[in-house]
């Protein structure tokens, strides 16, 4: 995770993992509501968590779709809540809670966009997006957005919906192998602008440094990891390293 020197990125892990690598997850929103603190609190240091993945994306459980459609967005707030007061009555004050959109939504409904599914700024403290070019080898022109064009239209969106809460690009990436682009390519072009200021509000950062499998193909893997895609550390290095707009350590 890499933040703005500008902000106060406080000694806390940006993810929904733990750094002892426990995940906080719930499988639907009415074993959410329902849940027992067991099922969420995590230990050890300070934690980012957020419930709810990419909320606007029909992909997971938690989305509007598998909830009641329109009744949805109105269920994963009070799930959502419900966590947080849980964890608070247990006395977990080491938490900063993350709010995590998809830069696009599925299914394109008026009930679904992302604004319908914020909890309250009470419940909150970071709020951010994810926002990918290319997921697969497979994958054509015109299957992602472009990554300007996605946060040209998102930030603004996040600003106005919590004015106050720092923005965060919580995920991006582009995979290897991919003939129609560059994940080396992608990251340049992804990283002139969030160090450039174009986005005041972004205040973070995180590339997916991950490889999966999509079938019994290995030609078809995905790979976005930076060690291993050609020209991606050098992209990297290039624009982080001993760059004072940067910090990638917690600040005191």
């Amino acid at each position: 995770m890499a933040c703005r020197a500008s902000t106060a990125c406080r000694e806390r892990a940006l993810s929904k993992v733990t750094p002892a690598g426990a995940t906080c997850t719930a499988t639907s929103l009415s074993e959410a509501v329902g849940a027992t603190i067991n099922s969420y609190v995590c230990s050890g240091g300070y934690a980012g968590v957020e419930y709810g993945t990419e909320v606007n994306g029909e992909w997971f459980g938690w989305n509007g779709r598998w909830n009641g459609r329109s009744e949805g967005p109105d269920r994963f707030r009070r799930a959502y809540r419900h966590i947080v007061r849980t964890m608070d009555a247990q006395g977990a004050d080491n938490i900063t809670w993350v709010f995590h959109v998809n830069g696009q939504g599925w299914p394109r409904t008026a009930w679904n966009r992302f604004e319908n599914y914020y909890p309250g700024d009470a419940w909150v403290d970071w709020v951010g997006l994810s926002s990918y070019g290319a997921l697969t080898p497979a994958d054509r022109p015109g299957d992602w957005e472009d990554f300007r064009v996605a946060l040209d239209r998102v930030v603004p969106r996040l600003a106005a919906m919590a004015p106050d809460k720092p923005v965060f690009v919580f995920e991006f990436g582009f995979t290897d192998h991919n003939p129609s682009g560059s994940a080396a390519d992608f990251a340049d072009a992804a990283l002139d602008d969030l160090l450039s200021g174009r986005w005041p509000e972004v205040r973070g950062f995180s590339w997916w440094n991950e490889t999966w499998e999509n079938d019994d193909d290995p030609a078809h893997d995905t790979d976005m990891r930076v060690p291993t895609v050609p020209g991606l550390s050098e992209v990297f290095q290039d624009h982080l390293a001993s760059n004072p707009a940067v910090v990638t350590q917690p600040l005191p």
